[in-house]
């Protein structure tokens, strides 16, 4: 889907599409089941065990299996990050709410907004947002990601109308491209390539060039930005879900499309079918 995005605005931003397409799905009749009774029953007997937790992966629509007091402590390690998460002794939604709706209804006095539009995003009975963990398995250790949804929270609506109203202008973008153009205008060598999908990029440099040295070029870009590195082993480099190689003249890479699911106890994967293609190096 994302190849046809690409090729249907080549020169734009494919992210307003991307908010048509999640609409047109979200509203799309659900289609029937194509389950067995037998494959319904045994789905509701695994969610009635709690010795396990069954999620999904962060990269490459695996389901990850696990048992749950290994999950918990991959969910705490994550939440024990004092640079992300910070305990709090009072739940601070009444209080928020109040602080939204007065912001709102300044803008409203002042015809910034109309009514309508005030109407639909002044809150009311907020929610705490609520978080749930995926889990890395792409990562040498695996490890927990922790995704916030703050549907029904006060801040919701307005986050909402913010990201349609923002869509074609790539908000994603807007803050990526302006921290890698930084921090390549300002590296020390030449990257030989560079190629980037959102916040994953592939990047071939000179021997004689140091990669630790422009990670932490990297991370002087922005405190908040976390980064990691990943560098090739025996010829071989993995990113996303397919495995890189060079080639002994080192003038193409060669890529496996689909890497071929780890030895796992604790997760499934679709297997996939190899397929190679080769694109040649920037001189």
């Amino acid at each position: 889907m994302e190849s046809g995005l690409q090729q249907l605005v080549p020169n734009g931003n494919v992210d307003y599409l991307r908010h048509q397409i999640i609409d047109t799905i979200k509203n799309a009749p659900k289609p029937r089941s194509n389950l067995t009774h037998q494959e319904r029953q045994a789905i509701t007997e695994l969610k009635k065990d709690d010795s396990i937790t069954i999620t999904e992966a962060d990269k490459g629509k695996a389901a990850v299996i696990m048992d749950t007091p290994e999950f918990l402590q991959f969910v705490n390690n994550s939440l024990s990050d004092s640079t992300t998460y910070l305990n709090i002794e009072k739940d601070p939604t009444a209080r928020m709410e109040r602080q939204h709706k007065k912001t709102l209804k300044d803008f409203h006095e002042k015809r910034e907004i109309n009514d309508i539009m005030f109407n639909q995003l002044n809150p009311t009975n907020s929610q705490a947002p609520y978080g749930r963990a995926i889990i890395k398995i792409h990562k040498n250790p695996p490890k927990a990601r922790i995704l916030v949804c703050s549907r029904g929270s006060g801040f919701y609506n307005t986050t909402h109308f913010l990201s349609h109203l923002l869509a074609p202008f790539g908000k994603d973008e807007i803050f990526m491209t302006s921290f890698e153009e930084a921090a390549l205008s300002t590296a020390s060598f030449q990257h030989l390539c560079w190629y980037r999908k959102v916040d994953d990029t592939f990047t071939a440099i000179t021997n004689d060039n140091d990669p630790s040295e422009f990670l932490n070029q990297l991370k002087d870009q922005h405190p908040r930005i976390k980064l990691t590195m990943e560098t090739e082993t025996n010829q071989h480099l993995p990113f996303f879900d397919v495995s890189l190689h060079t080639t002994d003249d080192a003038h193409r890479i060669v890529h496996p499309l689909k890497l071929p699911p780890p030895s796992s106890d604790q997760a499934s994967y679709h297997r996939h079918p190899y397929q190679t293609s080769q694109s040649p190096l920037p001189s």
